[in-house]
């Protein structure tokens, strides 16, 4: 069997697993797909076990899988982190989307590598829409501080789209609005919005982070990102770029050119078997970006 076992839960389109299955498949690749509540009927003989994360990280994947890799999610959290400090060492490789999974992983993996978030310009893209909203954000109020700073931004700027929304709205609110905040309810690294919001063409507003898990994804204050260090500075800046549109606009599209040539899940697919190919000897072919 020369195929790859692409292992995630389908239970929602806008998922990274859902967005890696669509670059699987663009690329040609020979694949079969198992829900994680499959664990156990995965059969052997595939040319590689590929786990994304889907949340539900207590479901293990059988030691005699191999090889295997995960790409994980969730390490900030401490209902998956427990889960998977006793497990990651099963796999040949833990891929983490944020910095801080490296951080926490480092004693328990063999092979743990940084491959940030992405984004897909199939549906993260820019629309030429007006923009109508001061401020946007599409997500939950989150835990303190994000729910409070979000209530004062809604009393503040009142034309603006701060809740829920469906994921195939995402492209059209980030596009219609003049900037786009962001706000790690654990600061835990660049999260999937990081990606998102620049990929629809927005000035994305980023709270201080370690300047490392900033700059080693490409952005830089007032060259492609906007980076803030409180409420009183995020207010200030949000004043002033909404009132400044051509140098708004200039940073927002240095922003968007950037993860287009750097973050798209593509880029992230092929980091990935890179390494894998240099670590494990595994060749899939060639392929580019």
């Amino acid at each position: 069997m020369n195929k790859i076992a692409l292992i995630f839960s389908k239970v929602r389109e806008d998922t990274v697993g859902r967005y890696i299955e669509r670059v699987f498949e663009e690329l040609e690749f020979s694949f079969d797909h198992y829900c994680s509540s499959q664990m156990k009927a995965i059969p052997k003989g595939h040319v590689l076990y590929f786990r994304v994360a889907d949340g539900y990280e207590d479901r293990k994947l059988p030691l005699y899988l191999k090889p295997s890799v995960y790409w994980t999610s969730d390490v900030h959290l401490e209902g998956p982190y427990h889960h998977l400090k006793h497990q990651v060492k099963n796999y040949n490789i833990i891929f983490s989307c944020l910095p801080l999974g490296i951080e926490k992983l480092r004693n328990y993996s063999n092979k743990n590598i940084y491959v940030p978030f992405g984004c897909d310009p199939k549906i993260h893209k820019k629309l030429n829409l007006p923009k109508r909203y001061d401020i946007g954000f599409v997500g939950t109020d989150g835990g303190i501080p994000r729910k409070f700073i979000l209530q004062e931004l809604r009393e503040r700027y009142p034309n603006s789209f701060m809740g829920l929304a469906p994921s195939t709205q995402m492209a059209e609110i980030y596009s219609q609005s003049k900037v786009g905040f962001n706000y790690p309810i654990r600061l835990e690294g660049m999260t999937m919005r990081s990606f998102e919001i620049p990929a629809c063409g927005t000035l994305q507003f980023m709270p201080r982070l370690p300047k490392q898990w900033i700059e080693q994804t490409g952005f830089h204050h007032k060259k492609n990102i906007i980076i803030y260090e409180n409420f009183s500075d995020l207010v200030h800046l949000i004043d002033y770029y909404l009132a400044h549109d051509e140098e708004r606009e200039k940073i927002a599209q240095a922003g968007h050119e950037h993860v287009l040539s750097h973050h798209t899940y593509k880029h992230k697919v092929v980091e990935i078997f890179h390494h894998i190919e240099r670590e494990l000897g595994l060749v899939y072919g060639s392929f580019s970006v």
